[in-house]
């Protein structure tokens, strides 16, 4: 989940960053954020996304619970030839 700034909710992971990348994908958008150098990836709907005015360099709050987070160490995009 997304938001402008902290608030109560049962999920306990609330963390701050700044957007890096915006990729609009039909019914949804991708938000990239940067949080102390760590890359987190989540999406939106297109109206949740505009409701909360998300720009690339502004700040905002990522609220998480820990189940539904999966960490990559790295990973590559294979191209068709």
């Amino acid at each position: 989940m997304f938001s402008k700034g902290r608030f109560e909710s049962s999920a306990k992971n609330q963390i701050r960053g700044i957007v890096t990348e915006i990729d609009k994908k039909g019914p949804v958008v991708e938000i990239s954020t940067d949080v102390n150098g760590t890359l987190f990836k989540g999406m939106l709907t297109k109206s949740s996304f505009e409701n909360l005015d998300i720009e690339i360099g502004k700040e905002t709050y990522l609220i998480f619970k820990s189940l539904n987070v999966r960490v990559l160490d790295s990973y590559t995009i294979h191209k068709e030839n």
